[in-house]
């Protein structure tokens, strides 16, 4: 399940991903040991229950900041957000059709 977009760099590599309020991924950043550079704010839009966060991370460290992401879907199961993955599918499907071939 995919729940970013990467926008690729040459010593660092840039991210778009999905989160709650909570910022339920941090947690996960730590346990991976992964050093997250956000972007300034967040990006909300009304009545949506997740929100998208953009960062940048070592290029180096990319691996372990995915792996980590790929997580966080178990990790909203837990916390009772259980459209987590469809959401993230139907947006990243609404501004990428072509990502329905990747599933």
């Amino acid at each position: 399940m995919k729940n970013f977009i990467c926008f690729g760099g040459f010593l660092r590599k840039k991210y778009l991903y999905f989160d709650v309020p909570e910022y339920l991924a941090d947690s996960l950043f730590i346990k991976h040991r992964v050093t997250v550079h956000y972007e300034k704010g967040d990006w909300r839009k009304e009545g949506e229950p997740y929100i998208a966060i953009g960062c940048w991370v070592k290029k180096k460290d990319s691996k372990r900041f995915e792996e980590a992401l790929g997580e966080l879907n178990n990790k909203m199961l837990l916390c009772g957000h259980k459209d987590y993955e469809d959401w993230c599918r139907k947006f990243l499907v609404d501004i990428h059709p072509d990502m329905k071939d990747t599933e």
